[in-house]
């Protein structure tokens, strides 16, 4: 199967929406670069308008995708979402610096300039001036966008505090076990340690006497510890009861006794002081694509979107066709 290739532009929230329907009653047989694909307010866009801006666009897509409905739906969308946001960035007076333009198409062409690559089948190759024309729509509405969200984007403390409860009432929380433990690759000695504490001695002190382990010289207190990170003869614990201590077991290490001594849920959250430099931009992102798709919707509930025709990505393009 072939792969056609295709740069793939500053990644813009579109495709917010679902997709329009098409007018049945007015679908014609076959399309051209010249057919009709959509209206908005009254405003035509042509085949040949899908193509240039998918080109750009999309990053790759494969023969049979050529005629998949939910791509062609997903394309429609974007490209209606792009119209509309282009208004809007044209209203605001947006401009782009043309030279800043002819470095992204020169980056773009040199990124295929050892391959002979055509779009869609192998049969489009669109008019590169008509991508440049795409391309600099497109860094004027991500400007416009920019914009919008650096006048309209406010983060509270509230919405900060907001995202921390919820996640802290979502996350799951650990259960740490509050161990001792003695350990020694002696069996005689965990055998005379283990007879030391049935005899009511204290843990601690047999622990110091008798354990191998780092944690000897604290009585053989490991503190709060996840048993799940631990080697697999900790796992003995979890069924022993507050207070009990176990037999000798032996594991790969050597012969081990435990206490165990409590019990706690516990979370590794930091506190929202010290949590707030990470999640500020988690809510940042949140909020800049809810602004994008408000905006997005408000411009489509007020337009007047017609889509005639799916576009064709199989049609012959005529690179003598003129900038719109």
């Amino acid at each position: 199967m072939k792969r056609f290739f295709i740069f793939l532009a500053a990644a813009l929230l579109f495709g917010c929406n679902g997709p329009d329907k098409v007018d049945d009653s007015e679908k014609s047989g076959q399309i051209s670069e010249k057919n009709i694909v959509l209206t908005i307010n009254n405003q035509s866009f042509f085949n040949e308008d899908i193509i240039n801006y998918a080109y750009y666009i999309i990053q790759e897509m494969d023969d049979n995708e050529t005629e998949n409905k939910a791509i062609k739906d997903k394309i429609l969308n974007d490209f209606i979402n792009h119209v509309l946001l282009l208004k809007e960035a044209e209203k605001a007076g947006v401009k782009v610096d043309r030279k800043k333009v002819k470095n992204v198409l020169e980056k773009f062409n040199k990124g295929f300039q050892n391959e002979n690559i055509n779009i869609f089948s192998g049969r489009v190759q669109p008019n590169l001036s008509q991508v440049e024309k795409v391309i600099y729509e497109n860094m004027v509405v991500q400007k416009y966008l920019n914009k919008v969200i650096e006048e309209n984007l406010k983060i509270s403390e509230d919405d900060l505090k907001n995202y921390y409860d919820n996640l802290s009432i979502n996350e799951e929380q650990k259960t740490l076990y509050l161990v001792w433990h003695i350990f020694t690759t002696d069996k005689q000695k965990a055998d005379k340690a283990r007879e030391l504490l049935r005899q009511r001695n204290s843990f601690k002190k047999v622990a110091e006497d008798y354990s191998e382990d780092s944690y000897a010289e604290k009585g053989g207190d490991m503190g709060y510890v996840d048993i799940d990170v631990l080697p697999q003869v900790f796992q003995y614990v979890k069924k022993m009861r507050i207070r009990q201590v176990s037999p000798v077991i032996k594991s790969d290490y050597g012969y081990h006794i435990f206490s165990l001594r409590d019990i706690s849920k516990t979370s590794s959250r930091v506190n929202f002081e010290e949590a707030t430099g990470e999640i500020y931009p988690k809510v940042y992102e949140i909020k800049q694509k809810e602004l994008i798709e408000t905006l997005i919707k408000e411009l489509r509930a007020n337009a007047e979107i017609k889509i005639i025709n799916y576009p064709d990505f199989t049609f012959k393009f005529d690179n003598s066709s003129k900038d719109n």
